[in-house]
Parts: C-alpha cells; structure tokens; sequence
C-alpha cells in the first residue's frame, strides 16, 4: 500500500484498482458464497498471468524519476476479504493464510 511519505509535489503514482472487483468480493465474501469464490479464483488463476500480474506493484515516481514500488491496491484488496474455500474447516479464508501466490 503507498505510504504517505513516499509522495512529494510532483509526484506520480502508478496503481491499478478496481471498484467492480472490491464490490465483488466485498459481495462473495459476505455472503459466504462458496462456489461463486472457487469460481473467480478459478478466473483470477487463468487470467493471472496475461491480465494481473503486472499490476502486483505500484509505484510512485518522483520528480527525478526514481520509482518506488510498494504492494498494488489489487493484492490490498485481495487481501482484505475471506474469499478463499479452505476444505479444512469448509470456511472462506483471506488468500494470505491460503495462496503462497498472494
């Protein structure tokens, strides 16, 4: 997540977020809807390479051009819903405690 301190006038931030997907998740998840879940990670995998990974990192450039990385909104906003099926206790996980990936 970008921290304070890393912006001064001038700066630039590059991130890549997305409402519709936090409305998403922020749905699944508080529905416990298990299926609809194992389906978007099965989306989020398929299209993980080609469509997301790049958007891993932000940064903030500088005005001398340095660019700072810090965690992307998208793995933020991954990380902040239960939205992973754990077949141990058959509960909605946050990706951390699940995904060596995220």
């Amino acid at each position: 997540m970008l921290n304070g301190d890393m912006l001064s006038t001038g700066s630039v931030v590059i991130d890549w977020e997305s409402e519709e997907l936090v409305h998403l998740l922020e749905q699944l998840s508080s529905k416990g809807d298990r299926e609809k879940c194992s389906y978007l990670l099965e989306i989020l995998n398929t299209l993980w390479d080609t469509c997301f990974s790049d958007k891993v990192t932000g940064y903030c450039c500088d005005v001398s051009g340095e660019r700072k990385p810090f965690k992307s909104s998208l793995i933020s906003m991954l990380h902040n819903f239960r939205w992973i099926n754990s077949s141990i206790d058959n509960e909605l996980q946050f990706p951390q405690r699940c995904l060596s990936r995220l």
